[in-house]
């Protein structure tokens, strides 16, 4: 079965329907219907789509048309893969997924701004909007993206986008925007990990290099970049994107995908992102994780340089990653400068800030609320054990989640009166680490932060 491979022909959206036509592939087996599979999931009998249609043309292709109607299925987040089921008896059965060997097709999918994208109908389970819609994997696969939609994936920012492409077009050739640099942080939200520090050393010790922070306006962080404010672009505005469409580098402690709408991979000025050469300045240390390959030299998120605090860091960087020798530095993180301008006094605080978990990343409240990590972590902060503890030594435990887990913080409860839960942008983690007694965590690097 392998030897057949299904050809996707034609795809539009209209309103709550994904048009798709699909050339079988074959005549010996009836192609019986689409089946689309949550990524993650096991059951193979999820959601089946009949074809609405089917004609044969004249070199025999067997092309049948499908119609998916969105509100007639519960969707999960994030991937749901298309394929074509094919019947071979009355028992027996295979999948085949959808190649798509059309330019016009990728990019009418991914580069366009707003086709093939809309709002899913509000979920009262759930707080906010949803967009699905179908892509193309890095395969040639179809498959469908569900997901909460983006803080900047309105009208108005898709209209900045537009506006900053044509403006780009025009003035393209404009001299005092070439071979500027930018950087960001987290989502663009924060001012306290690598890049806030190397930028401020950059714009105090070397002005002449055209730098510029990007940053969301309504961040908490926002304040600490006063006096800086020529060199500052707010997130996803018209300014913003149209200085990312001249850049000639990123250096940034996150992933490029962080200085623009998070998760969003369509229009021109992302495609453009993805294509800036890249330095990485890290946000943490690696060392007690299992490493995947996130930011490998062969993937998405490579850079052309990569920043370590140690040889044997670096070691790890061209072991496991593939980076070659001289694509790595040791030069130690550009925050730990701060860790040691001043002599903060210890405090009576025990800071509790364990690492993310990549399978809870962006999963709905009712999943979480259900996970062993949320469990586990409620469940001692509101120890009674740990509240006579504190009590009877005069501390106060901070509880920090990982930025990444910020938009559960709500669900975390607390009746321990010598519990914080400090909640992300509230304090920097460089003061809260300087003035902890201790740290507890568990496999987050910023264990050697405290070290």
């Amino acid at each position: 079965y392998s030897a057949i491979d299904p050809k996707l022909k034609k795809i539009s959206v209209k309103k709550n329907l994904i048009n798709i036509a699909v050339d079988t592939g074959t005549s010996m087996y009836k192609a019986i219907g689409i089946h689309i599979h949550f990524r993650k999931g096991e059951n193979w009998e999820e959601k089946t789509v009949l074809p609405v249609s089917e004609t044969k043309s004249k070199n025999d292709e067997i092309i049948q048309y499908f119609s998916v109607d969105v509100n007639k299925y519960n969707w999960e987040q994030f991937y749901q893969d298309i394929y074509l089921k094919y019947q071979v008896d009355a028992n027996t059965y295979f999948f085949r997924k959808i190649k798509n060997e059309s330019r016009f097709i990728k990019w009418k999918l991914k580069y366009s701004l707003n086709s093939n994208q809309f709002l899913f109908p509000y979920d009262s389970d759930i707080s906010g909007n949803y967009l699905i819609y179908p892509y193309i994997t890095r395969s040639s696969e179809l498959s469908i993206n569900y997901r909460v939609q983006g803080k900047f994936e309105t009208k108005k920012y898709k209209r900045n986008e537009k506006i900053a492409v044509f403006q780009f077009l025009l003035t393209w050739w404009r001299p005092d925007l070439k071979n500027i640099w930018l950087t960001h942080e987290k989502y663009s939200e924060t001012a306290q990990d690598n890049s806030y520090y190397f930028f401020k050393y950059m714009y105090k010790n070397h002005p002449e290099k055209k730098m510029f922070y990007v940053i969301d306006t309504q961040s908490k962080d926002y304040k600490r970049l006063n006096g800086m404010e020529d060199r500052v672009l707010p997130f996803m505005s018209r300014k913003h994107l149209y200085y990312l469409l001249f850049a000639s580098m990123i250096v940034a402690s996150e992933s490029k995908g962080h200085g623009f709408s998070w998760r969003t991979s369509k229009g021109l000025v992302r495609q453009f992102l993805d294509i800036k050469p890249f330095v990485f300045l890290q946000h943490g240390v690696l060392g007690l994780k299992k490493i995947d390959d996130t930011f490998s030299a062969s993937g998405l998120n490579k850079a052309e340089v990569f920043t370590t605090s140690s040889e044997f860091e670096k070691q790890i960087v061209i072991d496991y990653l593939g980076y070659p020798n001289d694509s790595v530095v040791v030069t130690g993180l550009p925050r730990w400068d701060n860790l040691n301008q001043d002599n903060t006094k210890k405090s009576n605080t025990i800071l509790i800030m364990p690492t993310w978990r990549n399978w809870l990343e962006e999963v709905e409240d009712k999943v979480f609320l259900e996970s062993d990590y949320f469990l586990t972590y409620n469940m001692l902060i509101n120890s009674k054990e740990l509240a006579n503890f504190l009590e009877k030594e005069g501390l106060i435990a901070n509880f920090y989640l990982h930025p990444k887990f910020n938009q559960y913080s709500h669900l975390f409860s607390n009746v321990n009166s010598n519990v914080r839960i400090i909640y992300f942008g509230e304090a920097p983690v460089n003061d809260l680490i300087k003035q902890a007694s201790i740290l507890i965590t568990d496999y987050s690097s910023v264990a050697w932060e405290a070290l």
